[in-house]
């Protein structure tokens, strides 16, 4: 069986029109970081076996072909860091077997597809610095196996999805840089599973919810946003929790409460309405002013 071949684009698609034969059994394609022009040929797509295409890293362009569609052996598409533009196509939840989803760093631009949702077995689906605009489709949460979910650095817009409390595995969960609106739903208890959340740089309001919060161990940032209320006296048992950010928010009451979170490795509460001594732990001992300027 062929597997990663180390060929030219045109050479491939040479193969594929006119020579056929082994060429249908490939199953593997990487031609990551190696240059690539112009759009992504249609051709590709009908590899009936293909599994794995990853173009990663290289400077394609135009739209993606919605004969996508038609590889339903795809597991892995990964088309991140190229000048891909226009729509992502809906054909793509016509892909049952597609694990690993990965637009990040292009052009996409419109509305993300509310049939992604029918690919249940999804993992990864990461979309992050594009131009994608809109509401977040409630049917994101039919993938009830994804792990990481980065949708940042676009222009959704509307309310974080009821629905999203079905990602029982999911561990990463990155929003920032939108213009989502709304407080954070209850649903959000349900992901037992997360550990980094990033939510900063949106329009979010309310109150953190006491539930919310309990699996962290990586990471939690909600900077900038219009979050009130006091700290929850939940985030005690977030030990292991290494960067914290609320800073440019209106929070409210003491932060006491923080000197319990042994594995800080930064902190940012500035911009928000923090009153009383800052705790004097050792690690509090060596933050800067800045970190604890409020409004």
């Amino acid at each position: 069986m062929i597997r990663k071949p180390d060929l030219s684009w045109k050479l491939i698609l040479f193969r594929v029109r006119f020579r056929g034969g082994v060429w249908f059994l490939l199953y593997s394609l990487d031609l990551s970081k190696n240059k690539l022009t112009r759009e992504i040929p249609e051709e590709i797509f009908i590899l009936k076996k293909l599994s794995k295409l990853l173009l990663l890293g290289n400077s394609l362009s135009g739209k993606v072909p919605k004969s996508v569609g038609n590889c339903q052996s795809l597991v892995r598409l990964r088309l991140g860091e190229n000048q891909l533009s226009g729509p992502i196509p809906r054909e793509i939840g016509q892909l049952p077997n597609l694990v690993f989803l990965d637009f990040y760093t292009n052009h996409f631009s419109g509305v993300l597809p509310h049939e992604l949702g029918n690919i249940t077995v999804l993992e990864l689906l990461d979309v992050h610095n594009n131009h994608i605009t809109d509401e977040i489709p409630p049917e994101l949460g039919e993938l009830v196996n994804l792990e990481q979910l980065d949708l940042s650095q676009n222009g959704f817009t509307g309310q974080l999805p009821l629905s999203f409390g079905n990602f029982s595995y999911l561990n990463k969960l990155i929003l920032n840089n939108n213009l989502l609106t709304g407080s954070i739903p209850s649903s959000i208890k349900n992901l037992q599973k997360l550990t980094l959340l990033d939510l900063s740089s949106n329009g979010l309001s309310g109150k953190i919810p006491p539930e919310s919060i309990t699996s962290l161990t990586v990471s939690l940032d909600l900077s900038t946003n219009r979050f009130q209320g006091e700290i929850p006296e939940s985030i005690n048992g977030l030990t292991q929790l290494q960067p914290l950010d609320l800073s440019h928010n209106s929070f409210h009451g003491k932060i006491l409460i923080l000197s319990s979170l042994t594995s800080l490795t930064s902190l940012n509460v500035s911009y928000n309405n923090f009153t009383g001594p800052i705790p004097s732990t050792p690690f509090f001992r060596t933050l800067t002013p800045k970190s604890f300027i409020q409004k």
